[in-house]
């Protein structure tokens, strides 16, 4: 069988301008994944990454930080339906629904001073994105792709991985939170509901790892962060 190991990015930049980079708390992350490839002597056939920015940077400083142990790591595929949902316009929009009760929240949150205010409107963001996700899981949202069709992306992406190939390769995916929720979906047949549920929950450069053939694909181990040694690396934006 072949090992697939599905990488979530590191830490975003949320709040700043450009949600689509890698803090530096996100750039380490990644670079502690290629230290520990290093170590472990993790050896990959293949190599892919979604499109976003911080998907390909993620493996980006993974690679260099495993070369600079002495371990090499494969020039990396694009594959563009590992893309992310437009989860950009979700939070825009509880972003948007929040702010008249607390203006100022966005520079609350980059400053990382939180007033008693902030902090509630902050809860109250959380619950809009996760009814928001709910709904789309439901089919109910129409600005953004519906699930139906980012799940049918993703399973179709993943099936022209194991394909292409073959059997007994290591293969990793450097991608985003949904890909790899819509990945545990596929090999445990979840309900659409079920599946969100675990967006809340994948760590940043965290690994969910997956056994494949021409005819099954099963889950091994998920949102893997042993690596995440410090506390301080364990995010999940």
């Amino acid at each position: 069988m072949s090992t697939l190991y599905l990488v979530r990015h590191g830490q975003a930049s949320f709040h700043a301008e450009d949600y689509d980079q890698l803090s530096d708390l996100g750039v380490r992350q990644s670079r502690v994944l290629g230290e520990d490839c290093a170590l472990r002597g993790l050896k990959m056939d293949a190599v892919y990454t979604g499109p976003r920015q911080r998907q390909r940077d993620t493996y980006q400083h993974l690679r260099e930080a495993a070369a600079e142990a002495g371990h090499q790591l494969p020039e990396p595929q694009l594959l563009e339906a590992f893309d992310e949902i437009d989860i950009q316009a979700v939070t825009d929009q509880a972003m948007a629904r929040v702010l008249p009760s607390c203006p100022d929240l966005p520079e609350q949150i980059r400053k990382r001073e939180m007033t008693d205010a902030g902090r509630e409107a902050m809860r109250h963001y959380g619950g809009i994105v996760r009814a928001l996700l709910k709904r789309w899981a439901a089919q109910d949202l129409d600005f953004i792709e519906t699930f139906d069709a980012f799940y049918a992306r993703v399973s179709a992406a993943l099936s022209q991985v194991m394909r292409d190939q073959g059997r007994g390769k290591n293969v990793a995916v450097i991608t985003s939170g949904g890909p790899v929720c819509m990945a545990v979906r596929l090999a445990l047949a979840l309900e659409p509901a079920a599946a969100v549920d675990l967006m809340w929950i994948v760590h940043n450069a965290s690994i969910t790892r997956f056994k494949f053939t021409e005819d099954r694909f099963t889950l091994m181990g998920f949102n893997g962060i042993g690596h995440l040694r410090e506390a301080e690396l364990l995010t999940h934006v």
